[in-house]
């Protein structure tokens, strides 16, 4: 199941008891004190685990860089933008890369996913997802380490200027003076 399949799940149940609540107050329709209490528990309880739900989405949705952070728009607005749409597998290595700090190796990424998803991959398999996700922009690879991604891109060094330094030093025949 996904995000979305739970907060639909709870969703209707906070919606019902917050109904309830407001309908039904102590002295109407026969509604002790204790059920009115208790149904503003579960109402309060409902919606805060719709709420945290909802948060999660948020933080595991990858962001476009074109158009900034969207993070606080609501769902109609992010249904109409043509953001091209990730896989559920992409979803979670980026919240396991997020988890990491922004950076993690492919061993990271591998027993992370096993953790918070109770996900099995095999290690050529994502590596190849990690490799197509930095060719759509979604990862970086951290330059001078094999298999480690980043959320952010890492300047890598000139190797040109550093060769042709090095040449430049090895024809010299001493200081100018």
């Amino acid at each position: 199941m996904t995000l979305d399949d739970f907060i639909s799940l709870v969703k209707p149940f906070a919606e019902h008891y917050e109904k309830s609540v407001r309908e039904y107050a102590p002295g109407q329709k026969q509604v002790s004190a204790e059920t009115h209490a208790r149904q503003q528990e579960w109402a309060a309880g409902f919606r805060k685990l719709v709420d945290y739900l909802t948060h999660q989405k948020r933080l595991s949705t990858p962001i476009p860089k074109s158009l900034g952070d969207i993070s606080d728009l609501p769902d109609e607005l992010v249904k109409e933008l043509a953001v091209t749409p990730t896989d559920e597998l992409e979803d979670q290595v980026l919240t396991v890369v997020r988890a990491c700090n922004g950076e993690a190796n492919l061993d990271q990424v591998l027993v992370g996913l096993y953790r918070k998803f109770k996900v099995i991959q095999t290690r050529r398999y994502l590596q190849n997802k990690m490799y197509r996700m930095s060719k759509k922009l979604l990862l970086y690879p951290i330059p001078g380490q094999r298999a480690a991604y980043s959320l952010q891109p890492k300047d890598e060094p000139n190797s040109a200027f550093l060769l042709q330094g090095a040449a430049a030093d090895e024809d010299d025949d001493g200081p100018p003076f």
